[in-house]
């Protein structure tokens, strides 16, 4: 079984999802680049539509991806062609936010959390032994 998408405490966790916008011309390079896939069809036919999208409106897409999703790009995207490039420096950017993000999780580095909370962690003791000392005085 593959305990990726699962938690410390055994529950299962949704797959983090990244947001990759592309331009016409990052389209229609995708778009050549799966031509062929029959797979990709059946697999990926909501992200092609997205792509069809973008060409047929000519405007940009922002598209929600998994990481799978994004090494499935990284695999197809050709860049002899017109926006491909361009197209598989986007993934890559992507790729290596969740690369740092497995980082921080290795090194165990506390979560970030709002200043409230912050300011307030910790202090709930604190208030309450002080609370107590002025009650006895």
């Amino acid at each position: 079984m593959d305990n990726r998408n699962s938690s410390k405490n055994g529950r299962a966790r949704c797959p983090k999802i990244v947001q990759l916008t592309l331009d016409v011309n990052e389209a229609r390079a995708i778009d050549a680049s799966l031509k062929e896939d029959r797979e990709t069809l059946d697999d990926y036919r909501w992200f092609l539509l997205q792509i069809g999208r973008c060409i047929v409106e000519k405007t940009d897409v922002t598209i929600g991806l998994s990481e799978q999703d994004l090494w499935f790009l990284r695999d197809k995207v050709s860049i002899g062609v017109k926006g491909g490039l361009e197209a598989l420096v986007k993934v890559y950017r992507l790729l290596l936010e969740f690369d740092q993000d497995r980082l921080y999780e290795a090194i165990q580095m506390p979560p970030i959390v709002a200043n409230s909370e912050v300011e307030n962690a910790g202090c709930q003791d604190q208030t309450k032994d002080y609370a107590e000392d002025t009650a006895e005085s």
